[in-house]
């Protein structure tokens, strides 16, 4: 996982450092998003002897839009503050990082359906991890009720006409001890900072 994430930043500062005028034609401008919702872990498929468990959770999302038709890449921030340390002392209120790319499905005027291959930077959670953070390989599909477009149809262009209501039900591939399950459900509230 490690080799990846250093082949996406090296592939990623290539194109950039390259030419600027390839930069500023391959991505568009970055939109930022705060996404205040909940995260919910052992929901589905939960090994014998474990229970769900459901807590706060903020994202800040960078979304840079590509000229690549319907694609995205994003670089998120996600934290619990509230969350407890388990028993096995793993740190839930500790924050990740989330980066990759994010492929549209289907868009319409209320309604937007997503798929992300992302890698997960975020607080070690099995026992033989040699360090406090590792890597993670998250698969995802991404649902967006666009509230902000139904209620502002009059004012298309407001920024809070972008502001949608998400359920995010990802599966984390790697990195989870056996006694969780790698389902996880993400719900709030997609509120766009800028522009």
């Amino acid at each position: 996982m490690k080799r990846f994430a250093l082949i996406a930043a090296t592939m990623f500062a290539a194109l950039v450092n390259t030419d600027s005028a390839l930069a500023q034609s391959l991505f568009k401008a970055p939109v930022f998003v705060a996404q205040p919702g909940l995260v919910t872990s052992n929901f589905l498929d939960a090994p014998t002897g474990s229970s769900s468990n459901t807590e706060f959770n903020f994202r800040v999302v960078t979304a840079i839009p590509t000229t690549i038709t319907r694609t995205t890449l994003v670089a998120i921030v996600q934290w619990s503050p509230f969350a407890k340390d388990d028993a096995s002392g793993f740190k839930t209120n500790a924050p990740g990082f989330v980066y990759g790319p994010v492929f549209n499905v289907i868009n319409t005027n209320f309604f937007a359906l997503d798929f992300d291959v992302l890698g997960a930077y975020g607080p070690a959670a099995e026992e033989g991890d040699n360090s406090q953070y590792t890597h993670k390989l998250v698969l995802e599909a991404d649902a967006f009720f666009k509230i902000g477009k139904m209620m502002m149809s009059s004012t298309p262009t407001s920024r809070w006409a972008s502001t949608s209501i998400y359920a995010f039900l990802a599966n984390v591939a790697t990195g989870i001890p056996s006694e969780a399950s790698n389902w996880v459900l993400l719900t709030g509230l997609s509120i766009p900072i800028a522009p």
